[in-house]
């Protein structure tokens, strides 16, 4: 047997799970050993190698549970300010966002790809739960080189006009996907996650999503739910995000969305709901008695003037975790969007917590993934990682480190990220991307797709 290579951590302060709730320790540190935690205690020896940091807090890895890796750095300069009255946001941006997706511009859509990965790397993200609508093949095995663990696949249906978009007029169009292309993205689901679903280390998990209830035909959403539950991985789709889909729902169900995946048979502990925002009290009862959980994407809803739910499904027994779906790759960021923007919808400066939006990023979000060997910091589990320079201007002095990280730090003080025992961030650089590189191919996407959309007349925003 190959002698143990021990890395021992010694920071300021710990984050543990401490009767379902976090709490972060002093005076604790932290040993691993390959893929696992070996060992959290006081004055452990010197591994062979130790990372000081005294001012830091080491956290479990932080889990995004809901995006679409590509679209967040199109978007920047797009999304905000605009007036979402007439249609909903998603359809709005799709406009723009959807000539990435035409095969003459996989070369951009691979670029933005790499820089939305990229940013949520270093901002502590150590798994991803991801849908995306193309090159879906080559997102795998970048998820995979990068050494993140991610969830991910395509959506269905692909083609952008079938899950919503605006026409030349500003208004909503969604046009019913074919059996045909339906069972063409199913196929090719299948042949993604025949080619790398469990790969080297079993990081990278294959799953297929509906875009929506609204816009897959029943035996669709049946099937796709029934594979999902076959591999062993999430079902994640969109559900109540906008008065469209609502409205929606109500021509063709005769009642909401969640009802309607309840009749068939499809709410359960393994669906993640994209949004939630609009679900009525008899919507969340459904949700909380099948065990499923809502994946809230407070900065994503902000931008469309919506206040964060999130306390209010909390106390209503539902599972919580937070996702950025686009637009953000700064998870911390986000932690603190939907700590505060939680506040102001709950009509509470007590509730929630800092702590509580913690956890809804990584204890909660294990939990919703089916994974007890994540989202806490515990002797045996996976050693994914993330620790904070808390000792900067901008977040010191510290006396509740948790409250300092949600309220005050950002993604930029995230010093080292482990996936699998493996440093993604060391001394705040990516090691498995080069980060200047990225953002540069990035930029130069983002500026030829938006010469592009100028060109076809998609950049005529109406700003009120």
């Amino acid at each position: 047997m190959a002698p143990m290579s021990v890395t021992v951590i010694r920071p300021g302060w710990v984050v543990l799970a401490e009767g379902g709730r976090l709490v972060a320790r002093e005076e604790l540190q932290l040993a691993l050993d390959g893929d696992r935690i070996l060992e959290v205690a006081p004055h452990l020896p010197a591994g062979d190698q130790t990372i000081e940091a005294p001012g830091s807090v080491l956290l479990p890895g932080l889990i995004n549970a809901h995006t679409h890796l590509g679209v967040s750095p199109l978007g920047r300069g797009l999304v905000e300010d605009r007036d979402y009255r007439r249609v909903p946001f998603y359809m709005a941006i799709a406009a723009v966002t959807s000539i990435a997706y035409e095969p003459d511009f996989a070369a951009e859509l691979h670029a933005l790809m790499a820089a939305e990965l990229a940013g949520l790397i270093r901002s502590g993200v150590t798994t991803v739960v991801s849908t995306n609508a193309a090159e879906v093949g080559w997102l795998l095995g970048a998820l995979d080189a990068a050494g993140i663990r991610a969830y991910a696949g395509p959506i269905v249906p692909s083609a952008p006009q079938a899950r919503g978009i605006t026409d030349d007029t500003g208004q909503a169009v969604r046009l019913a996907a074919t059996a045909e292309q339906l069972r063409a993205d199913i196929a090719t689901a299948r042949a993604l996650h025949q080619q790398y679903d469990q790969g080297p280390g079993g990081r990278l998990r294959v799953l297929v999503g509906p875009a929506s209830a609204e816009t897959c035909p029943d035996p669709f959403l049946v099937e796709l739910a029934d594979l999902n539950r076959q591999w062993g991985v999430p079902l994640t789709l969109h559900l109540a995000q906008s008065d469209y889909d609502v409205a929606e729902a109500q021509r063709r169900f005769g009642g909401s969305s969640a009802r309607h995946l309840h009749d068939l048979g499809i709410l359960g502990p393994n669906l993640i709901a994209a949004h939630g925002s609009l679900l009525s009290e008899d919507d969340l009862a459904l949700l909380r008695q099948a065990g499923a959980s809502i994946a809230h994407c407070a900065s994503r809803k902000a931008k469309e003037g919506v206040f964060s739910p999130f306390q209010r499904y909390v106390e209503q027994g539902v599972r919580v975790v937070l996702a950025t779906d686009a637009f953000t790759t700064d998870f911390i960021e986000e932690v603190r969007w939907a700590a505060v923007l939680g506040k102001l919808a709950f009509g509470s400066t007590a509730r929630p917590t800092a702590a509580s939006t913690l956890a809804a990023a990584t204890l909660e979000a294990a939990a919703a993934l089916g994974r007890a060997d994540l989202g806490r910091i515990a002797p045996g589990l996976k050693a994914d990682l993330t620790l904070v320079d808390l000792t900067n201007l901008f977040v010191a002095p510290v006396r509740d480190p948790i409250g300092s990280l949600v309220y005050y730090a950002s993604g930029r003080e995230v010093s080292h990220v482990w996936v699998d025992g493996q440093l993604l961030v060391r001394a705040g650089s990516l090691t498995t991307l080069d980060c200047q590189a990225v953002a540069d191919r990035a930029r130069r996407a983002a500026e030829r797709l938006w010469h592009i959309a100028r060109g076809r007349g998609r950049l005529q925003f109406e700003h009120r």
